[in-house]
């Protein structure tokens, strides 16, 4: 909770309030933790496959109209190549670990320690765009689907209704955190 709380106090201190920040990185907690803090009022998050070819994922990212994305450090050299391609994308987070240059996860999160201002005291909006989600394409071209913050909140609960779990039951799943049935 805590370090969710200081990683969205220090986006929003880092100016990517409305930002549209995409998360492009392996599973680990890490992105979860960073999927929430922006989508519960940092801005729209968008999550993007890993291991997407360049293209398709530059297509991913001017179509989002992303403005940041959070990386692993050894996705930093294809970002800057993808800045080329985005003109909108001018920040680059490295989550894993820091790269010179580049500001880094727990960099952010260190400037939201403390902090008692807009995010944490911000009135969330249900109506609000928290998530954009990418097809698969099969049909076509990828599209972006838009959830809200209420979408997100919905989908909650309709897990909590045919996902029974008590006490110190464990789950486990093994798909990657961009897709729609993981962390959604």
């Amino acid at each position: 909770y805590n370090e969710v709380m200081d990683l969205g106090e220090g986006l929003v201190e880092s100016g990517l309030k409305g930002a549209h920040i995409a998360i492009v990185s392996e599973n680990c907690c890490r992105y979860v933790l960073a999927d929430i803090a922006i989508s519960s009022g940092v801005g729209v998050v968008v999550p993007v496959d890993v291991n997407s070819p360049d293209e398709l994922m530059a297509t991913l990212l001017q179509k989002s109209d992303a403005d940041a994305v959070i990386c692993g450090a050894d996705l930093v050299d294809l970002m800057v190549q993808m800045q080329q391609r985005c003109p909108l994308l001018k920040t680059i987070i490295t989550m894993d670990r820091k790269v010179e240059g580049y500001p880094y996860y727990e960099e952010i999160v260190g400037k939201g320690k403390g902090l008692d201002g807009e995010y944490r005291n911000g009135v969330l909006d249900l109506d609000a765009p928290a998530k954009i989600l990418f097809t698969s394409g099969t049909t076509g071209a990828n599209k972006g689907v838009v959830l809200t913050n209420a979408n997100l909140a919905a989908n909650m609960v309709n897990c909590m209704d045919s996902i029974m779990t008590a006490g110190d039951t464990v789950s486990m799943s093994v798909l990657p955190m961009h897709h729609a049935t993981e962390i959604n």
